[in-house]
């Protein structure tokens, strides 16, 4: 009988907690992490803002309509995107405010609610 180990084996950390997993995100969640400032790669979008022709740093929102809509998400969500990233609400897009407006549809896209309000943590350290 000394052959066989007495007592429990140690457990993974990971293993712990039969819950952990729970506090993943599921299918359709976004991480908390995603709703920072600092989680969008802004590089990503820079180049199609730019082909945008930005005028003192801005596009119309005639000229983001196309880029938004290629998206294939409904005008609804569309116009709460629109109405979460214009966060100064001149009817026009910064580079910033792009890149939140796309982050959000990359969000949606994956299955996450778009919320209520712009989280304050999405805003980048310039506009507060």
């Amino acid at each position: 009988m000394s052959q066989f180990p007495t007592g429990n084996p140690e457990l993974q950390q990971s293993e712990r907690n039969p819950f952990q997993d729970a506090m993943l995100p599921g299918p359709g969640e976004v991480p908390p992490s995603y709703w920072h400032f600092d989680s969008i790669d802004k590089n990503a979008y820079l180049h199609r803002f730019q082909q945008l022709g930005p005028r003192e740093g801005k596009v119309s929102g005639a000229d983001v309509k196309p880029i938004l809509m290629e998206s294939g998400l409904a005008n609804e969500q569309l116009a709460q995107i629109w109405r979460l990233s214009d966060f100064d609400n001149d009817g026009y897009m910064d580079l910033d405010e792009f890149c939140i407006a796309m982050h959000l549809i990359k969000a949606v896209q994956n299955g996450a609610q778009l919320p209520e309000k712009l989280p304050s943590t999405l805003l980048p350290n310039r506009k507060f």
